[in-house]
């Protein structure tokens, strides 16, 4: 049966959620981080001293570590229950 996961290990499974989940997230959490800085740093007006990357780094940061956590966990559950649903076992975890 091609394409689907039956009769695959539970570990292999888990594997392949974990790797897409990551595959993601990481590449938008960048892109939110790199807006999020953007923003920050255009928004503060003296650019002569370091404030404004000083400034940025920490928000820059935050947004990618909070975007990269709820796209993983959000990616993580929707693949979790498609390979579920594919492999025959709807409900049961």
């Amino acid at each position: 049966m091609a394409g689907t996961t039956r009769g695959m290990p539970r570990a292999v499974r888990v594997a392949m959620v974990i790797i897409a989940a990551a595959v993601l997230a990481i590449p938008v959490a960048y892109r939110a981080a790199g807006w999020t800085f953007d923003k920050v740093f255009n928004g503060y007006d003296n650019h002569d001293t370091a404030a404004p990357l000083l400034i940025a780094f920490p928000a820059a940061m935050a947004a990618f570590l909070v975007s990269a956590g709820g796209i993983f966990a959000l990616a993580a559950f929707l693949l979790g229950l498609l390979l579920r649903v594919n492999a025959g076992k709807p409900g049961k975890g």
